[in-house]
């Protein structure tokens, strides 16, 4: 009876938690499984044996029987360390303690039983298997351990990743901290497009819309980490075959703890490598190299875990259990960008610019002597007298008086004269807490929820309220929770109920956020046509910092909300031979922002009378720029089901079986707001000027068109890969698998053509300067126009949209690997792993000249445009250059289409040898030699910190010749991290027997590093564009026969040069009758990047303070050899001279300028454990 109502009552909870908890959770393999086979001495399978498994931690058990065949399955077994006990009539227990589990990993573990008594027992500790006879899969597990010594720069537990060989980091190795999503989430793994892996915790995906991790735990707070690659289960979707699981780590039954603390300070570490070559005054005193800026870093962690002890009618005491941490930083470090400033001298400020310039009797007789703009012409200049402004603007004064007073002498126009200084304050806290409690013995469930929040200034050297050009304030606020459920239904069937949700506010704020325009004297309506409270932005001569005055103000564009609600359910069936897995998975993936980019306005000031500075006061802009957006809410809902079987064919083969469904529909936005296509053929009167116009955009629900972008629809994944056992020591396993990876997506307006509205200032220059800053906008508009113009929405500009046609990226990842187990616990490993992509996302201008009009659009004739408004560029004047005429859509200028014409290939080969941590030693060593073609710009193309990306394509109707070497494609990679236990002090080979006071002095010691060598990735030679009028987004030179671009030497030896511009010459403008403007130049090229050295050391010394509390003191030093990590070198060779018919090179062509990363950082610390 009693068993019944604990059934109901499981069954009631488990319906309180679906409806409770609402939609949340996809579970991606976060669970291991034990399986093995039960036998006497002569191999006879044992039928009817009990099995219990027991956590090592919480001592939680979950029990089964073996079969007929004496096969045992656990499966859904959270990761840690395990004691299996095996009992039966007329055989020795056997009892193997400390069995670890790996998230995503079926352990295999075969016992074998003695003749004799149950109350006899046989117990042993378990030795972890070396190899995996059991899954196909590839991948890393980065335990507890490897977490916490290894020297790790940003606390990131997703930073080891780098370790597998697998992995392809290609973010910038600055950005590692455990609040850089971004920098973290660029990577590759096993070919697959980069940024297209998955990311969950405890089960629970922690993705976003642009398939970062949302939120990165505290190393503290991990259990492990387990990266896979080739992952041909198919309880594993929505990713090209990469995937994070993240476990983190539950109480046990004792209480333990941890303080830790560390430090860097900017006279323990080196100096950057261009710093130290570049000479500098300040003060009026001389230097040899320029000073490192005064920084100062302090981290902080502490963590509690252990049991929860309750009252017997809620479960009593060894049933729940509680695990938190709380870790962050605090760091202060130098604004590094120009920090020398042009801004209004004392007189100036006041409209007297008699310093620059002398008008004498209406002439001007020397210097720079500023026009009157409301006077002069464009032949007939009107100066003042003096030099001095008599007709100041008010809100011109006031935006001048906003800058800064200079705080030095100089008052040469276009000269520094303001010194700029600014402290950057970062800061970042997370928490993160797990709950485990166990309801029943057959009933057990988690709980997390995790929290951060950061503040990243970018810094303000002008110190005053509307900031610099380049300020914002970066804040972050993350929240992630997730339950799991698991339920023992019977000894061979699993239950497993999820859900999860995590929110992600990403708000870049300007430094003058929430100011007032009112004070600046700005009329009612303009103000009332803003979206947000800011200082406007002002720029000068048409770009900043400016030449006659800086720019000031800036215009982020605020915030951006990421989140996503999750639920699966599945089940785990063991049968016979084999292990069987089915489930379904729901995710909602979501962005909400209203981009507020130029919402509060922007001015341009030319310097038309002289000065830009003369020009504010004046208060005539060149050009002007207020945004009025609309608040976008985008979607996209995931729905699979999958099944799965791990068959143990025979007692060395098993064969890993699955096929997964997929539906994912496109972008859905909340109330339609979007576009969905581009329609080529649809006709149209375009602008009521009686012209019919072909080719418009398609809105949601609108004519006849759906709702969602592209075309993703239904999708099958075909999953299969085996292990044979060649021997005990021997394992040779392989795989083929279909995934479907999650396209890219951005928070942008792009997607939404006409819901927003730019209200301008059309180019005012001398004699047509009638819009002052007291009525900026006469004719303004406050509400977009959304779909209102139909297929008409937008002409006369550029249109960034989603191809109706768009399909998902698919990838098929392949494998063949031998593992071996040699003596001391040493695993080798090698292989061969492949993959292939297609319908992979690029960005294609549509709108490109064809290539047979190119003998008639390359003239510089200018025609009558059909189109003519007063509405933007070429098209106000009534007339547009006769290439514009013969686009295949000339009422628009670029339209750029998401589309789904990428391909990939990817070959290499994988070389891994791993000792855990036995006897003082742990090695982990990968080399990678891989080869990575494809034609993919943008999106999954995008920039790679060692090469600087590529370009997208010369011709858009030759797709085939962008076929070339992939920006992440770097053919040699080495890593190797290691730990090595001085074999020193009590209980080790020497003075073994030492006192307590040498034992302090010489035990406990370990040494950690992590070092990386890697090519560069391939540069991307291009030469400065002659095509870019005519739709093409990029034009390369030609090669040079018989010269090689490739340099030989150090990187440091080729900073003036590091590949050789000469083997290039510029390609040639299109002219009429002539050949096509397209260089030869691949895509990327055979010259590689500077490549990536770095080492990171770290000594640890462990103190006992009692029998359970233990000191240690860390010293790190990070890229211990100060190996300074370059930039990519300038790419463009220069331009072609169509004076003289060749090339005109560029001189800093091949120059290396700048390097990545950090020098060397040395960080001290001390920690406390129990």
């Amino acid at each position: 009876m009693y068993r019944l109502q604990e059934k109901i009552y499981s069954f009631v909870l488990l319906v309180v938690f679906l409806v409770v908890a609402g939609t949340t959770v996809q579970a991606q393999s976060n669970y291991g499984a034990i399986r093995g086979i039960v036998t006497d001495v002569q191999g006879a399978g044992i039928p009817g044996a009990a099995v219990v498994l027991t956590s090592d931690a919480t001592k939680i058990s979950r029990s089964t029987v073996s079969n007929g065949s004496g096969e045992y399955v656990f499966s859904a077994v959270d990761p840690g360390k395990y004691t299996v006990t095996v009992t039966s009539d007329g055989f020795k227990k056997s009892q193997a303690i400390g069995l670890t589990v790996d998230s995503g990993n079926t352990i295999g573990h075969d016992v074998k039983l003695e003749l004799g008594s149950t109350s006899q027992s046989i117990e042993v500790i378990a030795a972890d298997p070396v190899v995996d006879n059991t899954t196909s899969y590839n991948g890393q597990t980065i335990d507890s351990q490897k977490l916490q010594n290894l020297p790790n720069p940003g606390r990131n537990p997703f930073l080891f990743s780098k370790l597998d060989n697998s992995v392809t980091p290609v973010g910038d190795p600055r950005f590692v901290r455990f609040q850089d999503q971004s920098g973290s989430s660029t990577i590759s793994i096993a070919g697959g497009p980069m940024s297209s892996n998955n990311y969950s915790v405890d089960g629970v995906p922690i993705t976003d819309f642009s398939n970062r991790a949302v939120i990165i735990p505290s190393i503290e707070a991990v259990e492990e980490v387990r990266v896979q690659a080739n992952t041909y289960d198919a309880e594993i979707g929505r990713t090209s075959g990469g995937m994070f699981n993240t476990t983190l780590k539950s109480g046990s039954g004792a209480l333990h703890g941890v303080l830790q603390g560390e430090t860097r300070q900017t006279n323990w570490g080196a100096n950057t490598f261009f710093n130290n070559r570049s000479p500098t005054t300040i003060d009026g005193v001389s230097y040899p190299q320029t000073p490192r800026g005064a920084a100062e870093f302090y981290s902080y962690v502490g963590s509690l875990s252990g049991p929860i002890p309750l009252p017997k009618w809620l479960g009593g005491k060894d049933k729940t259990f509680f695990a938190i941490t709380e870790e962050g930083y605090r760091q202060r470090s130098p604004y590094v960008n120009s920090t020398q400033f042009v801004v209004p001298t004392e007189l100036q400020r006041g409209g007297d610019f008699s310093e620059i310039g002398t008008v004498v009797g209406g002439a001007c007789t020397s210097g720079v002597c500023i026009k009157n703009l409301a006077l002069s012409t464009s032949t007939n200049p009107v100066y003042y007298a003096g030099n001095k402004i008599t007709n100041i603007n008010p809100i011109g004064q006031q935006l001048i008086n906003s800058y800064p007073h200079p705080n030095t002498s100089i008052t040469a126009l276009g000269k520094a004269n303001y010194n700029g200084y600014d402290t950057l304050g970062d800061r970042a806290d997370e928490f993160n807490g797990k709950l485990t409690h166990q309801f029943f013995s057959s009933w057990l469930a988690d709980f997390y929820y995790m929290h951060y929040g950061s503040k990243e200034p970018g810094g303000n050297p002008l110190g005053n309220v509307a900031g610099s050009s380049g300020s914002y304030l970066l804040y972050r606020k993350v929240d992630a929770m997730g339950i799991q459920n698991t339920v023992t239904v019977n000894p061979t069937t699993v239950l497993t109920v999820g859900f999860g949700f995590n929110r992600f506010p990403n708000d870049t704020q300007d430094i003058s956020n929430g100011f007032d325009q009112a004070t600046l004297g700005f009329p009612s309506y303009y103000l009332a046509a803003q979206s947000k409270k800011a200082f406007p932005r002002i720029t000068t001569e048409g770009s900043c910092p400016g030449t006659t005055l800086v720019c000031e103000g800036t215009s982020n564009s605020g915030p951006v909300v990421f989140f996503s609600r999750n639920f699966v359910v599945g089940v785990a069936k063991s049968w016979g031979k084999h292990s069987f897995k089915v489930g379904y998975n729901y995710r909602s993936i979501s962005e909400t922002f209203t981009s507020l980019s130029d919402t509060s306005g922007t001015f341009s000031f030319n310097a038309l009378s002289g000065a830009a500075a003369a020009d504010i006061l004046q208060g005539i802009p060149t050009t002007g720029a207020l945004i009025v957006p609309s608040q976008l809410a985008y979607n996209t809902a995931y729905q699979a089901g999958y099944f799965h079987d791990d068959w143990r064919a025979t007692q060395r083969l098993t064969l890993n079986l699955g096929m997964r469904y997929e539906f994912e529909p496109g972008i859905h936005e909340r109330n339609n707001n979007i576009s969905v296509g581009f329609d080529r053929n649809a006709t149209y009167n375009a602008l009521n000027s009686g012209v019919q116009a072909k080719g418009g955009v398609e809105f949601a629900n609108q004519n006849g068109y759906g709702t969602n972008t592209g075309n993703m629809g239904s999708k099958i994944n075909p999953r299969g890969g085996f292990a044979y056992a060649v021997d005990n020591n021997t394992v040779v396993k392989g795989g083929y698998g279909v995934f479907y990876a999650p396209l890219y997506y951005t928070n942008t307006n792009g997607y939404a053509p006409g819901y927003i509205l730019t209200n301008s200032i059309a180019t005012q220059g001398i004699g047509n300067a009638s819009i002052t800053l007291s009525n900026p906008y006469p004719s303004i508009k406050t509400q977009p126009t959304g779909n209102a113009n139909g297929y008409g929405t937008s002409i006369g500009t550029t249109l960034s949209l989603i191809d109706q046609g768009r399909r998902s990226p698919l990838f098929q990842s392949y494998s063949l690997e031998v593992e071996r187990e040699f003596p001391m616990g040493i695993a080798f490993k090698m292989g061969y792993v492949g993959g292939h992509g297609r319908n992979l996302p690029n960005s294609l201008n549509i709108n490109q000249l064809p290539d047979s009009q190119y003998s008639k659009g390359a003239t510089a004739l200018a025609v009558q445009t059909p189109f003519a408004y007063s509405g933007v560029g070429q098209w106000k004047t009534g007339t547009q250059p006769l290439y514009q005429s013969l686009l295949p859509f000339p009422q628009y200028q670029g339209i750029t289409m998401a589309q789904s014409s990428g391909v990939s290939t990817y070959n290499a080969l994988n070389v891994k040898v791993q000792k855990r941590f036995t006897k003082g030693i742990m090695v982990l060593a990968a080399y990678t030699w891989s080869s990575n073609w494809d034609n993919i710009w943008g999106a999954y193309g995008s920039s790679n910190s060692l090469n600087s990306g590529n370009n997208g394509p010369q011709d858009i109707y030759n797709l085939s010749s962008e076929y070339a070497r992939a920006t992440n494609n770097m053919p040699n990679r080495f890593t190797v991290a290691g730990t090595y236990e001085l074999p020193f002090g009590r209980g080790k080979r020497f003075l073994g027997g030492a006192n307590r006071w040498v034992d302090m002095a010489v035990g406990g010691w370990r040494f950690h590093d992590v070092m990386i060598i890697q090519n560069g990735g391939p540069l991307a030679i291009t030469q400065t564009s002659n095509i870019s009028g005519y739709g093409n987004s990029t034009q390369r030179p030609t090669i040079v026969p018989g010269i090689n671009p490739c340099k030989s030497g150090s990187p440091e030896g080729r900073i003036p040069q590091y590949f050789n511009p000469l083997a290039f010459a510029a390609t040639p403008p299109p002219t009429a009758g002539g050949a096509l403007p397209y260089g030869n130049q691949p895509r990327a090229s055979n010259c590689y990047g500077p490549g990536y050295l770095n080492s990171d050391l770290s000594l640890n010394k462990d103190f006992r303070v009692s029998e359970r509390v233990h000191a240690e003191f860390r010293a790190e030093a990070l890229n211990a050899f100060n190996t300074p990590q370059f930039a990519t070198p300038n790419l463009s060779i220069g331009s072609y001279n169509t004076s003289s018919g060749t090339t005109s090179y560029n001189s800093g062509a091949g120059q290396i300028t700048g390097t990545l990363g950090f020098p060397r950082l040395v960080q001290l610390g001390a920690r406390l454990y129990f």
